[in-house]
């Protein structure tokens, strides 16, 4: 499933950016971003449905970046359970998230965690991960409730 993420942090960044009508800083973040991570646009989730894409090079931040997905973590952060989809750039080789190394997952939840206390406070715990096909079942159900209830 490919997807367009607007970009709120680009790779190796801490700087989170306001995408509405310009980039604006709204956020540093205690760790740097080890993809490109932003929003889906038009999926309803807590805060947006959020998306870390990893590649190889950063995007401009508010930029639109394409990107396949290949997995989802499930994060509750101080009482609140909100989903995170892992994507890669559409050229990659990776095909799920069981191919990414145990040392970026690593980093990944790090940022995550931030990203998520930067958020919501408190404290941060990974409740699970999903694989490619669910991920996609659960961007297309917040896109449906995008469309019933809007933002």
């Amino acid at each position: 499933m490919i997807v367009e993420v607007v970009i709120e942090v680009p790779l190796g960044r801490t700087l989170r950016y306001s995408c509405p009508d310009r980039a604006r800083v709204v956020a540093r973040l205690s760790e740097p971003a080890p993809g490109n991570y932003g929003i889906i646009p038009r999926a309803h989730s807590v805060k947006g449905l959020g998306c870390l894409v990893l590649g190889s090079e950063p995007a401009s931040p508010c930029s639109v970046l394409p990107a396949r997905v290949i997995g989802a973590l499930k994060v509750e952060a101080n009482g609140v359970l909100d989903d995170e989809i892992i994507a890669v750039e559409p050229w990659s080789g990776i095909k799920d998230l069981a191919e990414i190394p145990e040392e970026t997952m690593e980093r990944i939840t790090r940022f995550i965690e931030a990203v998520k206390t930067q958020e919501f406070g408190g404290t941060v715990k990974f409740k699970s991960t999903k694989d490619k096909e669910k991920a996609a079942e659960l961007v297309k159900k917040c896109a449906e409730l995008y469309r019933i209830f809007g933002e």
